[in-house]
């Protein structure tokens, strides 16, 4: 966060410092006091700074910006040409400092996202450390549960018992990146009405808030804020707990891509969502896992294919349509396929084809207890040409 305020800053100060030595005139001779101090005072920012983030750790595209295009070098040159006009003002000076802070401009700005798009990614990194102990919490809490309340549970019912184990644990490992994906969404409204009242602070430290500014930054802080409002609603009406009710099936997809993408990077794979808008009455949460296990598993095998061959393009393709009194929902993916006996045994718990697999083979088995109690649905997987087909199919009942 402070590398980002301070490299945000740059931009903002090498313009200021630039305005404030065109306030000198010439002719007269003259530049106030107050202007000097202000001049003075953005100069050993603007320094301090770009000596702080210097001494940062930066990756080969900021080291290109910073000393392939110069960046630090001119930043350096500018700071001594400010205080050399600081010491014996004059008008060529005052232009040459313009001159040089339009000329940083650009590669200030294109520094300042590259460290945004770096915070952005230990953001996810940190994302998956907190699922990972968000998840840890909750089997926690239902195992002592388990062993407080029902005592002899290994005991009544083991088959029928485990397998709502099961399906719990499935549900809260859903739900944890499906709220982690939309923290993501509510995050960016979040860092700009801080980076707004950044903004408001910065400008009546420099004496430069009045209420034309004033009313535009409150407009702006406003105008995110409605959008963060519009994520929390449109989070809301898709998150509605267990009940039944009817929902727009591509808009559920949509949302499971979201939450799948959120947890990973996708290497360059093509998700092609080809679906029309149709209504489903039943579990949105429960379609939306099934989706969510489907993609997880299509990205799966592409990425293994990928760790094989790096210049692979891997392509998801989501298809529903009616057929008769069914509605037929097919996930396919280029991962290579499986074979006819893993075809077979896929949906068995505890079965899966990944070395190492750290959902242990529930995931398919799942998505296939979910269907069948919630849909009274089937799914099946083929594979031809290298590629996999899930098929989904959920009775329609009028």
């Amino acid at each position: 966060a402070e590398i980002i305020n301070k490299s945000g800053k740059q931009r903002m100060l090498s313009q200021r410092i630039a305005l404030l030595a065109h306030q000198y005139d010439d002719t007269s001779k003259n530049w106030s006091v107050e202007y000097k101090h202000l001049f003075l005072k953005a100069v050993a920012t603007f320094e301090d700074d770009h000596h702080f983030l210097m001494r940062q750790e930066i990756n080969d595209y900021l080291r290109t910006i910073y000393f392939g295009h110069l960046l630090d070098e001119n930043v350096n040159t500018f700071i001594a040409k400010a205080k050399a006009f600081a010491f014996e003002q004059n008008s060529k000076k005052a232009h040459e400092l313009f001159r040089i802070s339009q000329e940083i401009l650009p590669l200030l700005d294109e520094a300042v996202n590259e460290y945004q798009r770096i915070d952005e990614a230990k953001k996810s990194t940190l994302q998956m450390i907190e699922g990972v102990i968000l998840l840890s919490t909750l089997l926690t809490l239902l195992l002592e549960a388990l062993f407080i309340f029902y005592p002899s549970l290994n005991e009544l019912k083991r088959g029928v018992e485990k397998d709502k184990i099961i399906l719990e644990n499935s549900k809260y490992a859903f739900l944890n990146d499906f709220f982690r994906s939309i923290a993501h969404q509510w995050r960016q409204p979040l860092t700009a009405i801080s980076l707004v009242f950044d903004n408001i602070q910065d400008m009546f430290t420099f004496n430069e808030l009045n209420e034309t500014n004033l009313d535009e930054l409150c407009k702006t802080g406003k105008e995110h804020i409605r959008k963060l409002d519009t994520t929390i609603r449109n989070t809301t009406d898709t998150h509605q707990g267990n009940t039944k009710h009817a929902f727009n099936i591509t808009t559920s997809i949509r949302h499971a891509v979201r939450v799948v993408q959120s947890n990973r990077r996708l290497s360059g794979t093509d998700i092609r969502i080809e679906t029309p808008d149709f209504m489903l009455n039943g579990d949105n949460n429960g379609f939306m896992q099934v989706m969510a296990t489907l993609l997880s598993n299509s990205l799966d095998a592409i990425e293994s294919r990928q760790d094989q061959e790096p210049s692979f393009s891997g392509v998801i393709t989501i298809e529903s349509k009616g057929e008769g009194n069914n509605l037929c929902i097919c996930v396919t993916d280029n991962g290579g396929g499986i074979t006819v006996k893993q075809t077979e045994r896929i949906f068995e718990p505890y079965f899966t084809t990944k070395f190492a697999s750290h959902n242990k083979g529930m995931s398919l088995y799942v998505a296939k207890k979910i269907l069948e109690d919630n849909f009274a649905g089937t799914i099946r997987a083929t594979s031809e040409n290298g590629e996999t087909h899930m098929r989904v199919e959920i009775p329609l009942h009028v």
